[in-house]
């Protein structure tokens, strides 16, 4: 924003040249009645009644004249500044009329510059903010249809379980596990999807806050490499990790970093084809820790490798399992965000790729 009294300078400067356009005027008006004041006769001519009378006449036609010509030349001067200041306020009723985001032309560098960009700069917010507020209104809808979807299968699953008990009693000890089997497999699905949904919902509150501590990463991560290698082993996968680094240290919450990797992992485990291997990669580079896992899956294209963090975007495949919500990777998204990092999702042929990047504490 400029700064400064530019304006006053403007007014105070047309004052000046209009005082100076006066004084010439002054100047010119003598030289040309000089040769008559000389004259004997014009003397005693002034000496008379008539003569008083036509010298009066003729000074006050005089001061009119010079201050004609000092308002002339001054409202020549300001005449700029009050036509942008009528399009100023045109300009002013054409936002009210359109809308916000429209803006108008700057001119200058003084006050009436910067109240026009100051214009400028509250409408383009406004619309911003009623842009914003557009995409949060369509985020709710688009949550509550969602969250209705993938909560209808299995309640209505439920439903139809509880009422085959109703109908056919308990006589039946087999089929009575089976379906008591059921209802808990669809309630734990649920409790998952609902758990969720308001760890997303929470993440993206204006208000979260981060319990932030120094953490070796790389102690953090061969602990869970320790422990889904055994996982991957009892759902016939392998899992080969390359970590150049014995140390790195990030300031993170521990909880929610943890989170990301197991997320992460669970929906490599969750893709992965069966009895393959997926690979682990973790390095440093310039200041940041990286992260990156690979993994064959059928269950994705690469052009749609792009929707994967969004919210609710599930493969066709999975998206009858009642345990999967499709935040899982918005989660991560979400947390790695609150940690100044980034995470990359990309497919060549049918390995999809996750690369997680955390600013690091190290001093080297």
């Amino acid at each position: 924003m400029r700064k400064g009294k530019k304006l006053t300078t403007y007014f105070i400067w047309s004052i000046v040249v209009s005082l100076v356009a006066m004084l010439a005027s002054v100047n010119v008006m003598l030289k040309l009645t000089y040769p008559f004041t000389t004259n004997i006769q014009f003397e005693d001519f002034i000496s008379s009644k008539l003569g008083n009378v036509v010298l009066i006449s003729v000074a006050l036609l005089y001061i009119l004249l010079l201050l004609g010509v000092f308002i002339g030349v001054f409202i020549l001067m300001v005449n700029r500044k009050v036509k942008y200041i009528r399009y100023i306020s045109e300009e002013v009723k054409n936002i009210e009329l359109n809308g916000f985001g429209q803006t108008m032309e700057v001119r200058g560098q003084d006050e009436l510059a910067q109240l026009s960009e100051g214009i400028n700069t509250m409408s383009v917010k406004l619309k911003e903010k009623q842009e914003k507020e557009r995409q949060i209104e369509n985020a709710k809808n688009e949550l509550i249809t969602n969250v209705s979807h993938d909560l209808r299968t299995p309640l209505t699953s439920i439903i139809g379980y509880v009422s085959l008990l109703k109908q056919n009693g308990f006589h039946d000890k087999e089929q009575f596990e089976e379906y008591t089997s059921v209802i808990e497999r669809r309630l734990q699905g649920l409790n998952s999807m609902i758990n969720e949904l308001f760890e997303y919902t929470k993440l993206n509150a204006s208000e979260i806050t981060l319990s932030l501590e120094p953490i070796d990463f790389i102690a953090l991560l061969q602990h869970l490499v320790y422990e889904y290698t055994v996982i991957y082993l009892n759902n016939g996968l392998s899992l080969e990790a390359q970590i150049d680094l014995d140390h790195c240290m990030i300031k993170a919450d521990v909880e929610k970093i943890i989170r990301v990797l197991q997320n992460l992992l669970d929906n490599a485990k969750k893709y992965a084809v069966p009895e393959s291997v997926i690979r682990l990669y973790a390095y440093k580079e310039k200041e940041e820790v990286v992260v990156r896992l690979d993994n064959r899956t059928k269950q994705l294209k690469e052009e749609e490798i792009h929707r994967v963090f969004e919210r609710f975007y599930k493969g066709d495949t999975s998206r009858t399992e009642t345990n999967s919500s499709g935040l899982g990777l918005s989660i991560v998204k979400r947390i790695v965000e609150l940690h100044h990092g980034e995470i990359m999702a990309a497919m060549e042929g049918d390995v999809i790729s996750f690369q997680l990047r955390i600013p690091t504490i190290d001093k080297k």
